[in-house]
């Protein structure tokens, strides 16, 4: 839950509680549910403090004081965590008509899309002062999941009209089906996680939505994407 302390992570907090309040709202039309979608927003803003934009892991909502994770190293914040934001910032400043919430996650999205990504691939960790890459383990799964998941809901739910997150999905599936997505001798077909360009050739348990994600994305991507994530989905979810 959100407490006043510093365990308010923002990825698992603001999908769990702003995502599901906005949700809800748009299910039931309950404008207090805005309301305290915005209350929880507004207390993750300072977060968003870094000299990147790039928000920190962790935030203390009674101090605004926002940290990174103990455990990561050169003040790192996570990929699947900062890069799953965009969805719900956007979405509550469309409803409430207040920009800063679009604004901030702009800003990691225009990172994101510039920063040199090698061999097509997001790296898990990024400096939340230098805006570099941290170490350079790559996974579809666990630290990395769902900022690929987000950028393919951000563009479906934005009428198919934001070719930016179209285009940075696109990207990443090529550069993680082409170095990342094996086919075992026994014809299973799974992602491995990649650490140090090296794959581990196992895959892990919280890459297994993906299977979902490539189906959603062959039935909404453009048809010279669509038959191999189409594939991709079946092999995955049969695996």
């Amino acid at each position: 839950m959100l407490i006043m302390h510093y365990n308010a992570a923002k990825k698992g907090r603001n999908t769990n509680f702003v995502g599901g309040l906005l949700s809800a709202y748009a299910q039931t039309g309950n404008y207090k549910l805005i309301q305290k979608a915005e209350e929880i927003a507004q207390l993750l803003l300072p977060a968003f403090n870094t000299p990147t934009g790039i928000p920190n892991g962790l935030i203390n909502p009674k101090t605004g004081r926002g940290r990174t994770y103990d455990w990561t190293i050169d003040d790192s914040a996570n990929l699947a965590e900062f890069g799953t934001l965009h969805l719900d910032f956007k979405y509550l400043s469309d409803i409430t008509g207040n920009p800063i919430y679009r604004e901030k996650v702009e800003i990691v999205r225009k990172v994101m899309r510039d920063i040199p990504k090698p061999n097509g691939l997001y790296f898990n960790y990024l400096n939340t002062i230098t805006g570099k890459w941290v170490e350079n383990d790559v996974s579809l799964g666990a630290s990395g999941d769902s900022f690929y998941e987000y950028l393919l809901k951000a563009y479906i739910h934005s009428g198919k009209e934001g070719l930016e997150a179209k285009e940075m999905y696109v990207a990443a599936m090529k550069a993680i089906d082409k170095w990342m997505i094996r086919e075992s001798r026994g014809g299973l077909l799974y992602v491995s996680d990649m650490k140090i360009q090296i794959l581990d050739q196992k895959m892990g348990h919280l890459a297994c939505f993906s299977g979902g994600m490539f189906a959603l994305g062959s039935q909404n991507l453009p048809n010279s994407s669509a038959v191999r994530h189409l594939y991709i989905g079946k092999g995955f979810t049969n695996t």
